[in-house]
């Protein structure tokens, strides 16, 4: 029977085999092995191997130290955006959520104690291997108390059945896609009707990227040969971040009923940019006046209206 996954590329229905390997339907060839006959790489060979290369190195020698489920809930009042960005996925209780692009982060774990079933996904086989082992050693794991999955997947070929998820979720993962028409038809594929997509990126602010590209350009590229930077990061950074109109171009050509596209915060990000690049505690501390300087900008000037650089944004189908 088939499991719900389909070929990336060619989107036939996989089986299962005793063996934990998928097969093409009414074919005898394995197409994906797994180890454990849960977690498969979906990644076609070619596909974004650059970028996959880069985060493969990047994360082989993280540390997979044990986590827990109430650190990841503190996580969601970090940084800018994060709040008004699970806000805006609504009970998520009893739903299948797709995350897209997840990497190494730990706050999406949260989603599984408000009763979501989820499905982590990341370009690199390394990351998913990580987050794999962090979450086998969280007592949520020992005492199997959440639904989670986790594989290797091209966002741009899925290899998710139609209509198989109620939310599709990524932060700072959008601006990696070259192919904005490609991503977002598989998204709307894999949604279900009346599904939703929510994404954490950068908006298209003129002050942002006056910044970039004249006192902080040094600043940019030490921080770029110290920590390194992937392939689409690089081409992301020299370009402006995401605009309304570009994104309603999206909604209409890929059948989307409504936008959401919310400018939150400058000052902020400037002080957790700064923060990530410069390291030290003295900036850290100046983060509630800093917030207090953005809401006093966004409701005296409209200034965040403007020029807010953290981007929740998404469609609904």
């Amino acid at each position: 029977m088939p499991t719900g996954y389909v070929h990336p590329l060619t989107k036939t229905p996989l089986v299962r085999d005793d063996t934990g390997s998928l097969c093409e339907l009414n074919k005898n060839s394995v197409v994906f092995h797994s180890t454990d006959g849960t977690t498969y790489d979906f990644v076609s060979a070619g596909t974004s191997e650059e970028e996959r290369q880069f985060f493969d190195r990047t994360y082989k020698e993280a540390s997979a130290r044990p986590i827990s489920i109430e650190m990841c809930e503190e996580l969601w009042s970090r940084e800018p955006g994060f709040g008004e960005l699970l806000e805006s996925l609504g009970d998520v209780s009893g739903k299948r959520i797709l995350l897209l692009g997840n990497g190494v982060s730990l706050k999406e774990f949260y989603f599984l104690k408000m009763g979501a079933i989820c499905v982590w996904t990341d370009l690199s086989i390394q990351a998913i291997r990580h987050i794999k082992e962090k979450f086998a050693q969280s007592e949520s794991h020992q005492g199997d108390l959440y639904d989670i999955e986790f594989h290797a997947v091209d966002a741009c070929h899925l290899p998710f059945a139609n209509e198989t998820f109620d939310i599709i979720y990524g932060r700072a993962f959008v601006h990696h896609i070259e192919n904005l028409n490609s991503l977002f038809l598989e998204i709307s594929r894999c949604l279900k009707p009346d599904g939703i997509c929510r994404f954490l990126d950068h908006a298209y602010s003129p002050l942002w990227q006056f910044f970039k590209t004249t006192m902080l350009k040094p600043l940019q590229r030490w921080a770029h040969k110290k920590h390194g930077i992937s392939p689409a990061d690089l081409v992301a950074t020299e370009r402006d971040g995401f605009r309304q109109e570009e994104l309603e171009q999206i909604k209409k050509r890929c059948g989307f009923k409504d936008m959401v596209y919310l400018r939150i915060g400058f000052f902020e990000h400037l002080l957790q940019w700064g923060t990530c690049k410069l390291g030290g505690r003295f900036l850290r501390r100046l983060k509630p006046v800093i917030r207090v300087l953005d809401t006093i900008c966004d409701h005296a000037v409209g200034l965040i209206q403007k020029h807010g650089i953290v981007l929740v944004w998404g469609f609904n189908k």
